[in-house]
C-alpha cells in the first residue's frame, strides 16, 4: 500500500510529467509554426525532434474472415519509428466500434526501428465492424510525431453462405483504396499557416489509413483462396497493387514526419516516393482492368515536387519565396490529383460489375443461399463461351462443365454425380468474349 507521503509524491511527480509533456508539445508547435512563417533553420527543428515515434504498424486478424460468434485473435505490431529509444512503458489500447475492447501495456524498451506484438481477443459479432488500436493512448511517451498513434481496419463479420465473386471483391477493394485515398486529398484551403498545415498533415494521415485498409483486404480475398488458386494472374496483379498501397501508406507517413519535424527534405523525399508509386500503379492491371489512368498523376506529381524544392529553399532562408502561396498550390494540386485517383477508382468498380458473371436459381433470382443439389444458371451477357471449375477447400477438383453461349446450368452436383456436401468450394469461372479470355474466381458455400 501506498503511504500519504509518497502517494504526495507520486502525484507531485506524475503532474510535472504532465506539465513536461504539455510544454514540449506546444514548444514544437511554436516551433512548427514559425519555422513554415518565417524560414526557420530546419537543423534546429530536427534536433527538438529526436524522440520516440511510436506507430500501430499492421492489425492482423486469425481467423481472417470471421464468423459471428468466432474468437479472433486480434493481433496489433507496433514500431518505433522515431530517433531516439522508448525507455519508459506505455499502453496499446484495442476498441471496436468506438468501445473499448482491452489494453495492454508494453513494458520493455523499444528501440529505433524495432517492434513488439500484443495480441487481444474479441468474439465478432455479425455486422460491419471498425477495429481501432492506439498505441501509447495515455501520451506516457512523448513522440516526434503524436498524429500516428492509430491504425483502423473495417471488417465484415457475417455467416458464409451462397456465392460471392472474389475476383469482384479485389477489384472493388482496389477502386476503394483509390476512391478514398482521393477524397481524403480534398483538402480545405486556408490562410491560417497552422489550419494549413493541421488540414494537411489530417489529410494525408486519412490517405495513409485508407491505402493500409485496402491493401489489408486485398491481401485477405487473396489468403482464403484454395492454394491452387492462390497463383492466378489476378490474385497476384491485386498482391501488388497491395504492395505499392503500402509502400505509398509508408511514404505519406514520412511526409507527415516531415512537417511535424520541420523536414522539409524529409517532405520532398516522401513525394518522390509517391511519385514512384503512381508511376508502379500505372502499369498494372487485374484481368484486362488497367489503372494506367493513374499515369495522368505524375505530370501533377510532378508539380508538386517542384513546389516541395521551393519549401525547402524558404525554409532554407530563401526571402523570395511566399511560403504561404507556394502550400496553397500545392495542396491545390493535390487536390486534382485526388479528384483523378477518384476518376479511376470508379472506372475499376464499374467494369468490373459489368463484366462480372451472374449465379440464379432455376426461377432467374440470385442466389443468397446456396443449397446441396439446388440448380444453377451461371451467366456472362458479353461471353459466348463459359468453363466452370469447382475445387473444394484444399484445391481439389469436385467439377467442371463447358458450354457455349452466354448461359451455363450446373445442379450442383461433382464429378460423381452425388450432390455436394455442405461445406466451402471455390470456382474458376474461365468468360470467353470477342475472342479473348478472362478469369473470375469465387467461393461457394453449401448449405445442408
Amino acid at each position: 500500500m501506498i503511504g500519504p507521503a509518497r502517494g504526495v509524491r507520486f502525484l507531485m511527480n506524475r503532474t510535472n510529467d504532465w506539465v513536461n509533456r504539455a510544454l514540449c508539445s506546444s514548444l514544437v508547435s511554436i516551433v512548427l509554426i514559425l519555422g513554415f512563417a518565417g524560414g526557420m533553420n530546419v537543423s534546429v527543428a530536427a534536433q527538438a525532434n529526436r524522440a520516440p515515434d511510436l506507430v500501430v504498424e499492421r492489425l492482423v486478424l486469425d481467423p481472417l474472415e470471421p464468423e459471428p460468434g468466432v474468437g479472433v485473435e486480434l493481433k496489433a505490431t507496433v514500431t518505433n519509428k522515431g530517433q531516439a529509444r522508448v525507455i519508459i512503458g506505455f499502453s496499446v489500447y484495442f476498441e471496436a466500434d468506438d468501445k473499448f475492447l482491452s489494453s495492454k501495456q508494453i513494458s520493455r524498451h523499444l528501440d529505433p526501428g524495432k517492434q513488439s506484438d500484443v495480441k487481444i481477443l474479441w468474439t465478432a459479432a455479425e455486422g460491419e465492424h471498425t477495429l481501432r488500436v492506439r498505441v501509447d493512448a495515455f501520451d506516457d511517451v512523448v513522440e516526434s510525431n503524436e498524429t500516428n498513434n492509430t491504425l483502423e481496419t473495417r471488417v465484415d463479420v457475417r455467416r458464409l453462405e451462397g456465392i460471392r465473386s472474389i475476383t469482384m471483391g479485389l477489384l472493388e477493394n482496389i477502386g476503394q483504396g483509390l476512391q478514398k485515398t482521393g477524397q481524403a486529398l480534398q483538402i480545405q484551403s486556408s490562410n491560417d499557416v497552422a489550419q494549413l498545415l493541421n488540414a494537411f498533415q489530417v489529410s494525408l494521415g486519412t490517405a495513409r489509413q485508407e491505402l493500409s485498409t485496402s491493401a489489408d483486404r486485398i491481401s485477405i480475398l487473396g489468403q482464403i483462396l484454395s492454394s491452387n488458386l492462390a497463383g492466378e494472374g489476378q490474385v497476384q496483379s491485386s498482391n501488388q497493387v497491395a504492395k505499392v498501397y503500402r509502400s505509398t501508406a509508408a511514404a505519406l507517413d514520412n511526409a507527415i514526419q516531415g512537417i511535424q519535424r520541420l523536414n522539409p527534405q524529409l517532405l520532398t523525399d516522401a513525394f518522390v516516393q509517391v511519385r514512384m508509386s503512381l508511376v508502379d500503379l500505372s502499369a498494372l492491371s487485374i484481368e484486362g482492368i488497367s489503372l494506367s489512368g493513374i499515369s495522368e498523376t505524375v505530370p501533377l506529381m510532378d508539380q508538386g515536387l517542384e513546389k516541395a524544392e521551393q519549401l525547402q529553399a524558404a525554409l532554407g532562408g530563401a526571402k523570395n519565396v511566399d511560403v504561404n502561396a507556394v502550400a496553397q498550390d500545392l495542396l491545390t494540386l493535390l487536390s486534382q490529383i485526388g479528384v483523378q485517383l477518384i476518376h479511376v477508382g470508379d472506372g475499376v468498380i464499374q467494369t468490373g460489375q459489368e463484366r462480372a458473371a451472374h449465379f440464379s436459381d432455376s426461377k432467374g433470382q440470385p442466389v443468397s443461399h446456396y443449397q446441396s443439389g439446388q440448380e444453377l444458371k451461371v451467366s456472362a451477357s458479353d461471353a459466348n463461351h463459359l468453363k466452370l471449375e469447382v475445387f473444394d477447400a484444399t484445391g481439389k477438383p469436385v467439377f467442371t462443365s463447358e458450354a457455349e453461349g452466354s448461359q451455363l446450368n450446373w445442379n450442383g452436383t461433382g464429378g460423381d454425380s452425388r450432390a455436394l456436401l455442405p461445406g466451402r468450394y471455390f470456382y474458376r469461372l474461365t468468360i470467353t468474349a470477342s475472342g479473348s479470355a478472362r478469369v473470375e474466381l469465387g467461393e461457394i458455400v453449401v448449405s445442408p
